[in-house]
């Protein structure tokens, strides 16, 4: 088996704002969303050559764990 690509998967505690972020400091654009009953749960952007996901967090965050807020597809 070949492995063609990663794509990580970053969960934040406010998507909508992390969105924005990625589109002005890196020009990300959307390529695919999912939009929930509390609005937008998850993102696909694309910039040239690079992927990236956000998922938003379903659970609150007491202190910072390392390794846990990042996964890849």
């Amino acid at each position: 088996m070949n492995l063609k690509g990663v794509i990580p998967v970053i969960e934040v505690d406010n998507i909508e704002r992390q969105l924005e972020f990625y589109q002005q400091a890196f020009r990300f654009i959307p390529v695919n969303k999912r939009i929930g009953s509390h609005g937008l749960e998850w993102v696909h952007l694309k910039s040239d050559n690079t992927y990236l996901m956000l998922l938003q967090r379903s659970h609150p965050v007491t202190a910072p764990s390392p390794n846990k807020n990042i996964t890849l597809y």
